[in-house]
């Protein structure tokens, strides 16, 4: 069969190798040649096949034709160029077999990195942003893992071991477990695991948080911080201890509410603060078994009945940070001693706010507004007062908290 002008393989390598076979008898003399050859040259009757050999005189002026200078046919073709064809003719065979072809130099292996895990990713993360500051620069962390969450821990945390990890990390799932049910909607997990670090001593604790709370005092029921970027959590070693400080648990998931608020926020948000408190206390009050409808009541009620309401609605709606509020507070307050003692009247405020859009009945469109709210907040869009009304579903503010008093009770 032929193929592209070419014959198959069975039939070219027969007619090659009767090529060869052919051009090689050609070249080699047979033995009987080889016997008749040194018979005639002992007997001195050696002469050329073409004819007589010229006198030995006579050959300085008569050149004499080797034997075999004459052309001998192969296929017809004289011998040199026989070889030729059948030298060109093997090339031929190996570059259809393949062994002539050029083999592609292969590149260099690089050798494949280990894939890097979401927890490791985590530590060096929450690493890099602890280095950034100036109290923890330095220092060298210790990385655990209790029950799939990370821990960062320095020598000086003393703890007997990851057992004493267990509580904490318990409080942590719980108010994770709680914003799940209630704020799915929001927004989808951060692509990096929180990770909780546990401060070297309450010294470094209070160094650190101190000023980001100021003016307020840090009391010493503060055992938890949620530091922005990364989903950082600080707790005060404290923490560590079985004497634990009052309401530690609300405060740690308070704090792990904030940082997984600030874990999914872009990176231009800035949420209101009322939002931020409000639902961090919302969740971390349901954790602890605390009726936040029951104590807003109480605390708001006490306000209005001794005529010190502190916060209108559009001022309520107003803050950005808590130093700011703090600061109004104790620029406001009645009690010189105790400058910040109506702070609670923000959380209050803040509180029921949050747990009364929250409300989830047949007709109601608080939720699914709050809830769009949250999610255009943490996409960096700042809601006014105007905006956080018209999408609970109210024509104004005044009306949004008219409606909250009476969920309340206030309005009796």
């Amino acid at each position: 069969m032929i193929e592209d002008g070419r014959p198959d393989g069975s039939e070219w390598e027969t007619s090659l190798g009767e090529a060869f076979r052919r051009a090689d008898g050609e070249a080699r003399p047979s033995d009987a040649f080889r016997r008749d050859l040194r018979g005639r040259f002992t007997a001195g009757t050696l002469v050329p096949s073409s004819g007589e050999v010229p006198p030995a005189g006579d050959c300085d002026h008569h050149p004499v034709e080797a034997p075999n200078a004459r052309l001998a046919p192969v296929f017809r073709i004289p011998r040199p160029l026989a070889y030729l064809v059948a030298a060109a003719a093997a090339a031929l065979l190996l570059v259809v077999s393949g062994a002539l072809e050029p083999r592609a130099v292969p590149d260099p292996v690089r050798p494949v990195p280990a894939r890097v895990s979401l927890e490791d990713q985590a530590f060096i993360a929450a690493e890099r942003r602890l280095q950034s500051l100036p109290e923890l620069a330095g220092r060298t962390f210790q990385r655990r893992l209790v029950e799939g969450k990370p821990y960062l821990l320095t020598a000086e945390a003393a703890f007997g071991d990851l057992d004493d990890l267990t509580p904490i990390t318990l409080y942590l799932a719980e108010g994770e477990a709680l914003l799940r049910q209630e704020f799915a909607e929001v927004a989808g997990h951060s692509r990096l695991p929180p990770v909780t670090v546990i401060a070297p001593t309450r010294e470094v604790f209070a160094a650190v948080v101190a000023p980001r709370i100021a003016p307020v005092p840090l009391g010493d029921p503060v055992v938890a911080f949620a530091l922005d970027r990364e989903g950082v959590l600080l707790l005060s070693p404290e923490v560590l201890d079985d004497r634990n400080p009052p309401c530690e648990e609300m405060d740690i998931v308070h704090e792990g509410v904030h940082r997984w608020m600030l874990a999914r926020k872009a990176p231009e948000a800035v949420l209101p603060l009322w939002m931020h408190e409000g639902i961090a206390d919302v969740v971390s009050q349901a954790g602890s078994g605390m009726n936040t409808r029951a104590w807003c009541r109480q605390v708001l009620g006490w306000a209005r009945s001794a005529g010190f309401d502190l916060f209108q609605p559009e001022l309520l709606l107003g803050f950005d940070a808590y130093p700011e509020m703090a600061g109004f507070v104790a620029g406001n307050a009645a009690c010189e001693d105790r400058p910040f003692a109506f702070v609670s009247l923000f959380h209050a405020q803040a509180d029921s706010l949050v747990a009364f859009l929250l409300e989830d009945h047949p007709g109601c469109v608080h939720r699914a507004g709050f809830l769009r709210m949250v999610r255009e907040a943490l996409a960096g869009k700042r809601p006014d007062a105007a905006a956080v009304a018209g999408a609970a579903g109210f024509d104004s503010v005044e009306a949004m908290f008219e409606a909250r008093d009476r969920w309340l009770g206030l309005d009796d």
